[in-house]
């Protein structure tokens, strides 16, 4: 994090005497406003109006310019009332009768008795193309779509349509919006456009709480509570750290009311849950907060603090949460390249969202894993920031301040269309994103940055009846469903999470890849329904493994290169034909020349080095060269096997490993779980 010197932070305490003398100043100004009796007449000029003759006033006139700059005030909601109830009138705006467009065939006009009919008039007739503009009479409110249906139906009519308006991409007028990069970057004013929310959308954010007098958030507040101290007393979801008003002020702060910065969604409503007072919060306060949004009604839920575990406890209130209809966006993690998506954001159906920078690159810190979903803006993000004494507007890093971009964009949604599903929202915001990187999904930006204006032009489509089957889940939202776009009702039907292996329970870091492998009979257990996943794996055993992960065909006719295999399984070809099927295709090349070693254990390094011959060979150009001077987490440490280490890491092979980092040891024996969730990662990779 890091500040502007230019932005202001404000004394809380100046805050609430600086009010006091503006609402003093806004006082005095409607009174003379009013005793003036300023208005409009309807044309645009100035009137002058008299107070009555008891007061003793006398009527008077205020230049153009005063008039001008006083209607210019009034483009907000709160401004309007205040100058109207002060005696200034407005003509409405938009609200010129409905026009209609049609097409004349050839040689053919409109009577004047077909349009009385029809309570309209023409305005225009453009010869070179046949086409006539047509108006309401005065006094007349046609039913649109009726009035188009009619206009068909008169002879000669080639086409008709209802005329609309057209917009420049709203621009808010708040004071540092010139200095916010992120919202036309996402292309949020075109968004605006549609809309700026609806109040009876919530977005619950799960934080540090927030600071009570940053009005540009106050003012739609539904539900506060504190988990931490269990009560929804306003001193306890006050935000003294600052991360909580930092994020909620990137999803819902007020736009366009001259104060402070422009939030996603202005218009909705907030739930701030406070569930901690720094940059750490208890599982117990956690889940405590993730119930309270669902049971309060939120229809949107944000968390940007997350680990590199999950919990069976955390696994059942995300599905809750799902279950009951809320999208889940949470923050991908500030652990850099290869650190793989911290949960809650790695479960199946939350929205794990990453940051870019303002060129479009992945911001260093962000987390680059399968489990990513979508990139947003997450470096340099002006938005609010809170201490115990002040509070003001900071620039700031990390995917806590990308991640509450697309919760706001996903409340944009819903309150365009309230019916959409969590699974659909998500289909919205990743089929309108904005590729970046490798073409397609890749381990850093996911499905693409968020696109603000294409999402909120695509919430009408047929998206919105789409069938969502959940099958195996995956670590992300999306690879594990499928969305036929032709149906015209909505069915889900979810397989809820079961232990295929007795010693692989549903919070097992590797039991996602386990169960998919298994699902598709390359993996299998023991007689005793368990899996083992924490015993080392053998050559020979991987051998057979990653044939079946890559379909290899093993056949008698192979022949392996090596002398030391001994004799084979008499009711299969294991391990001769696997090893061959593998030495085939230049996967292995053995421990020395015309040896294998296939009943030694297997080293995390070789299973690494491997997998990615295995990818050249099969798939090629699945993986991408990591950039010059890309180190990875474990640097040079061998000359054969480093560089291979570094491209897995590059593409997000090891982005499910528990405790990869510096302190990993590459020449450690790979266990069952370790081998199963690398496979998985290079099979999505390779069906991608």
């Amino acid at each position: 994090m890091h500040a502007n010197d230019s932005l202001l932070r404000h004394r809380r305490w100046w805050v609430v005497v600086l009010a006091a003398l503006l609402w003093a100043v806004v006082v005095a100004g409607v009174g003379g406003y009013a005793s003036a009796g300023l208005g409009f007449d309807g044309s645009g000029r100035s009137a002058k109006t008299v107070s009555s003759a008891a007061d003793g006033a006398r009527g008077w006139m205020l230049p153009k310019s005063t008039i001008a700059a006083a209607a210019a005030l009034a483009k907000t909601e709160p401004d309007r009332q205040l100058l109207q109830a002060a005696g200034v009138g407005f003509v409405a705006e938009d609200r010129e009768r409905a026009k209609f467009f049609v097409g004349l065939k050839e040689g053919y006009s409109l009577s004047e008795a077909d349009l009385e009919g029809l309570g309209l008039h023409q305005t225009d007739l453009f010869p070179q193309t046949g086409t006539v503009i047509l108006a309401a009479d005065e006094g007349v409110e046609p039913d649109e779509q009726r009035t188009v249906a009619a206009l068909l139906n008169l002879p000669g009519i080639e086409w008709a349509e209802l005329g609309s308006f057209r917009h420049l991409a709203r621009v808010p007028n708040d004071e540092k919006y010139a200095l916010q990069w992120a919202p036309p970057h996402i292309r949020l004013p075109q968004a605006w456009d549609v809309t700026t929310g609806s109040r009876n959308v919530v977005v619950a954010v799960l934080d540090s709480g927030i600071a009570q007098d940053i009005v540009d958030l106050s003012d739609r507040i539904v539900s506060p509570y504190s988990t931490k101290w269990q009560t929804a007393a306003p001193w306890a979801w006050e935000d003294i750290f600052g991360h909580g008003s930092g994020v909620a002020g990137v999803a819902v702060a007020r736009g366009d009311n001259r104060v402070g910065m422009a939030g996603t969604a202005w218009d909705v409503s907030l739930m701030p849950v406070h569930f901690t007072d720094d940059g750490s919060v208890s599982d117990d306060d956690y889940i405590r907060a993730i119930y309270w949004a669902v049971d309060h009604g939120a229809d949107v839920i944000n968390i940007c603090y997350g680990s590199d575990d999950t919990f069976v406890a955390e696994r059942r209130a995300i599905e809750y949460a799902l279950n009951q209809g809320a999208v889940v966006v949470a923050s991908a993690g500030n652990g850099g390249q290869g650190a793989g998506i911290q949960y809650p954001a790695a479960l199946p159906g939350v929205i794990a969202v990453g940051a870019t920078d303002r060129n479009d690159l992945r911001a260093s810190f962000s987390s680059t894993g399968l489990g990513i979903d979508l990139v947003a803006p997450g470096k340099g993000i002006l938005t609010y920031d809170a201490t115990k004494d002040s509070y003001g507007v900071l620039e700031k890093d990390g995917t806590s301040f990308a991640t509450p971009f697309v919760s706001g964009i996903a409340a944009l949604l819903l309150s365009v269309n309230p019916s959409l599903t969590s699974r659909q929202v998500a289909d919205i915001l990743i089929s309108s994103a904005v590729d970046l990187g490798i073409r397609g999904f890749d381990t850093s930006y996911g499905h693409g940055r968020v696109d603000a204006g294409a999402a909120l032009g695509r919430v009408g489509t047929p998206t919105t009846g789409s069938t969502t089957t959940t099958t195996v889940p995956a670590t992300t939202s999306s690879s594990s469903t499928t969305v036929p776009t032709t149906t015209s009702t909505t069915t889900t039907t979810t397989t809820l999470p079961t232990c295929r292996f007795s010693d692989v329970p549903t919070a097992h870091p590797y039991w996602t890849a386990i169960e998919a492998l298994a699902a598709e009979g390359v993996v299998c257990g023991r007689n005793d329904g368990t899996f083992g996943p924490d015993e080392p794996v053998l050559r020979a055993q991987f051998a057979k493994m990653i044939c079946g992960v890559l379909d290899l065909p093993v056949s008698e006719s192979l022949s392996a290169p090596y002398r030391d295999l001994g004799p084979d399984d008499p009711l299969s070809l294991y391990p001769h034909q696997y090893v061959a099927a593998v030495a085939a295709r230049g996967i292995t090349v053995g421990v020395a020349p015309g040896l294998f070693a296939p009943w030694r254990s297997i080293t995390r390094a070789q299973v690494v080095t491997m997998i990615v011959r295995a990818a050249g060979s099969l798939a090629p150009g699945s993986l991408r060269l990591p950039p010059l001077g890309y180190t990875g987490a474990l640097g040079a440490f061998d000359l054969e096997h480093g560089e291979t280490m570094r491209i897995a890491e590059y593409n997000g092979l090891l982005s499910g490993l528990v405790g990869y980092g510096s302190r990993w040891d590459p020449w450690q024996s790979a266990t069952r779980g370790e081998v199963a969730d690398v496979l998985w990662h290079l099979l999505l990779i390779i069906e991608r």
